[in-house]
């Protein structure tokens, strides 16, 4: 059984109070990346990494976290 890593990103999920402005953010998954028994060319953590380069987010905007 391989891995599995989720892709999470800081992104803003609300505002305080009823003020655009003042943005809040938190990190939200949107991906889960699995490397099963297959033989993929390449591993759940660098498919991870892929999908955040093509999505162009910033390296600290993003995590790749191994999940199991």
């Amino acid at each position: 059984m391989g891995y599995t890593y989720i892709l999470v990103i800081w992104t803003i999920v609300g505002s305080v109070g009823w003020s655009p402005l003042r943005p809040e953010y938190d990190w939200r998954p949107i991906g889960e990346f699995h490397m099963d028994t297959w033989g993929r060319k390449y591993t759940a953590r660098e498919m991870c990494e892929e999908a955040a380069r093509q999505l162009a987010l910033k390296p600290e905007r993003y995590r790749c976290l191994k999940s199991k």
